[in-house]
């Protein structure tokens, strides 16, 4: 993984967690073999969130782990981010793409 990506998916990680007015956390899952990079909890439901930043859009290998984790009733997830450098829009029925920008300045 490129430099620039380890830090943006580090300065993402360190936004989510530090918004103490939302009830964020962040932790690493690991679903047989397919990684999720964080996970924002709101409220009863979870949200796995995976970067990919980059331009391009976001598919196939890139989207395996969140559709493990939202294929999982315990986790109770919607819907799954994938953080882009500037791609946006959904991807499939489980997933949406935002760019970095977008993520950090939510609220």
């Amino acid at each position: 993984m490129p430099d620039e990506s380890r830090f943006v998916r580090q300065l993402l990680m360190d936004a989510a967690h530090s918004r103490d007015q939302l009830p964020y956390t962040h932790e690493f899952a690991e679903l047989k073999e397919r990684e999720i990079d964080f996970i924002m909890t709101m409220g009863l439901h979870r949200v796995p969130i995976e970067v990919k930043y980059r331009r391009s859009r976001p598919g196939g290998d890139d989207l395996k782990g969140i559709h493990s984790f939202c294929g999982q009733a315990k986790y109770n997830a919607p819907f799954g981010l994938v953080i882009t450098q500037d791609f946006s829009g959904r991807l499939d029925e489980y997933t949406i793409a935002i760019p970095a920008y977008t993520f950090l300045a939510l609220r």
